[in-house]
């Protein structure tokens, strides 16, 4: 008997299942060489088991909602942004506004021009001595200005120190002659200013005028600067009239007269002024 042969043989037919089959005819398949995996591989790239179904794709499941953190901006766009845009334009609304106000009652709306010099400037009530004597250099420095055909702070920088001085003649083609003309007309203006203001009694105006005829331009652009010495009675620093005598002497004996008016005295008011200029 061969090994591979059934220990005993069931009687019957060949068609019994302890029959032994002929090669290539046993009822399982042969595993083909190679392919000893039974499991089918899956081809490459496509690892996922599960068939993708057909039309719009799933979305995926919803995280549930938690405490959130504050939101930050994204990245490159500045914070507050639109806040700084919200103030730079309620400032150009407020700017605007306030300009359509200023128009609708009557006010130029460009920068203020410059004073015309030869305009009468009314004066003040002057509550002090400090007061009048600023009146009094403006109405001179407008007077001299407009005789000038300039403007009033053309002057007073011209008037700042002997460089600009010179400057402005040159510039302007004005000669000493020139300059001291109109600076005389200027403080004979200012006088005039004082005395119909009350600032100035007449026979102290007038002593004033007949100064002002003989006086050097230094003496006179020291007035212009500073009059202080025309109100308080401290007339002694305008200096010497070149030969004619002290002139700070000759104003200060026309107020010392003024102030012995009415006292009885027979004393000239004007005489120490007539005897230091002459006949």
């Amino acid at each position: 008997m061969r090994p591979d042969e059934p220990t005993d043989e069931m009687p019957g037919g060949a068609d019994e299942p302890t029959e032994v089959n002929t090669p290539g005819d046993e009822p399982t398949g042969r595993i083909p060489e190679g392919n000893e995996n039974p499991t089918d591989v899956i081809p490459e790239g496509n690892e996922n088991p599960t068939n993708v179904l057909g039309g719009e794709p799933e979305e995926p499941t919803e995280v549930a909602p938690g405490p959130r953190g504050p939101v930050r901006p994204p990245a490159g766009q500045p914070k507050g942004g639109n806040r700084g845009i919200a103030v730079l334009v309620g400032s150009i609304v407020a700017s605007l506004i306030l300009v359509g106000a200023y128009v609708a009652a009557g006010g130029p709306v460009g920068p203020d021009k410059a004073a015309d010099p030869c305009d009468a400037r009314p004066w003040t009530d002057p509550q002090n001595l400090e007061e009048s004597a600023q009146q009094f250099a403006l109405s001179a420095a407008d007077g001299a200005a407009c005789e000038l055909g300039v403007s009033r702070e053309e002057l007073t920088r011209a008037i700042a120190d002997d460089k600009a001085l010179q400057g402005f003649m040159d510039e302007n083609g004005f000669s000493e002659s020139d300059m001291e003309d109109a600076l005389r007309a200027g403080l004979n203006r200012a006088v005039d200013d004082a005395e119909n203001a009350g600032a100035l009694s007449a026979l102290a105006a007038t002593g004033l005028r007949a100064a002002v005829k003989v006086m050097p331009m230094s003496v006179m652009i020291g007035l212009l600067e500073n009059a202080d010495s025309i109100f308080n009675g401290d007339l002694g620093g305008l200096g010497d009239l070149g030969g004619l005598g002290d002139l700070g002497d000759a104003l200060n004996a026309i107020t010392g007269g003024v102030e012995n008016l009415g006292t009885g005295t027979t004393d000239d008011p004007l005489q120490g002024l007539n005897d230091l200029l002459g006949p």
